[in-house]
C-alpha cells in the first residue's frame, strides 16, 4: 500500500549568522507512483555550495527515477553529481541529509551532521549517526589521511571543520574528508504513524532524537500540527546559535 504523506518545513536564522541552510521538499507523480522527496543543506564558509545542491539535487534525483532508476541508486547519483559541481570550492561546504519515500518504503542518506529521525509513538525506529570526530570510525579515517584534531575539529594547516564528510571543501579532501553518504532503508509497519523528521544540527545540537517520539505520541491525533515549526520553535528556546532547517514527513502506510 503507498504510505500517506504529508510534508511540512520550517527554517530560522541564528543570532548574527548569514542564512546558510536550505530546505528542499517535492513531490511528485513518477509513471503513476508518488515520489517524495526531502532534503536540507547545511552551509559553512558561504551559501554557495548549500543554494548549488538545494537547486540541482531534487531534479538530478528525478532525473534517475524517472528514467526507472532505483530510489536509492537515484538518491546516490543525485549526491555524486551535486559533489562533482562543487568539488573546486576550496573553503566553501555542505552537509546534507536527503530522504525519498515511494509507496511504503522510506529511504535516506546523509554527509555530515545534518541528520534524520524516524520517530514512532512506540519509540525510535532509526536515527542517522553525524559524521563528526565522536564518531569512532570517522575520527580513526581521518586521522589515518593526516588530519591534525582541534577540539571537535579536525584540521589541515590553519584551518578547521568540525564535519568529515562534506559537499565542497577541497582544502580538506587530503585529509581525509569526502563526500560519501551514509545510507539507511525502512519498510513502514502498517498502521502505524510515522514523524520523519530532517534537520541542520542547528536542532540535534539542541534537541535530543528522543524529543520527536514524544512529539508524534502527543499530537498524531491532531490535525494539521506543524511539527516542523514546533521543532524550530523548540529550538530557539533551547538556546540553539546556529541556522535551523527542518523538514517533516508525517507518513502512514
Amino acid at each position: 500500500m503507498p504510505a500517506t504523506v504529508r510534508l511540512q518545513r520550517a527554517s530560522t536564522r541564528g543570532p548574527r549568522l548569514t542564512m546558510e541552510d536550505r530546505d528542499v521538499a517535492v513531490q511528485r507523480d513518477v509513471r503513476g507512483r508518488l515520489v517524495t522527496l526531502a532534503a536540507v543543506f547545511d552551509g559553512h564558509g558561504g551559501p554557495d555550495v548549500s543554494d548549488r545542491a538545494a537547486a540541482e539535487f531534487a531534479p538530478r534525483f528525478f532525473t534517475a527515477v524517472e528514467a526507472g532508476g532505483d530510489v536509492r541508486d537515484a538518491l546516490e547519483r543525485a549526491c555524486a553529481d551535486v559533489a562533482a559541481m562543487c568539488a573546486t570550492h576550496q573553503h566553501v561546504g555542505s552537509t546534507a541529509c536527503a530522504a525519498a519515500v515511494v509507496d511504503s518504503r522510506l529511504t535516506a542518506l546523509w554527509i555530515g551532521d545534518s541528520q534524520i529521525v524516524v520517530a514512532t509513538p512506540r519509540g525510535l525506529e532509526a536515527v542517522g549517526t553525524p559524521h563528526r570526530l565522536d564518531d569512532g570510525d570517522e575520527r580513526a579515517r581521518v586521522l589515518a589521511a593526516g588530519a591534525g584534531i582541534d577540539g571537535p575539529y579536525l584540521t589541515r594547516g590553519d584551518r578547521g571543520l568540525m564535519v568529515t564528510r562534506a559537499f565542497g571543501d577541497a582544502w580538506f579532501r587530503p585529509v581525509g574528508v569526502v563526500a560519501e553518504p551514509a545510507t539507511l532503508a525502512l519498510d513502514l509497519e502498517p498502521g502505524v504513524a510515522h514523524l520523519v523528521v530532517i534537520g541542520t544540527d542547528g536542532l540535534w545540537d539542541v534537541i535530543a532524537p528522543e524529543t520527536t517520539v514524544q512529539m508524534i505520541a502527543a499530537h498524531e491525533a491532531r490535525c494539521g500540527f506543524d511539527y516542523a515549526r514546533a521543532l524550530v520553535d523548540l529550538a530557539l528556546t533551547s538556546n540553539t546559535h546556529d541556522n535551523v532547517a527542518v523538514v517533516t514527513l508525517e507518513l502512514r502506510a
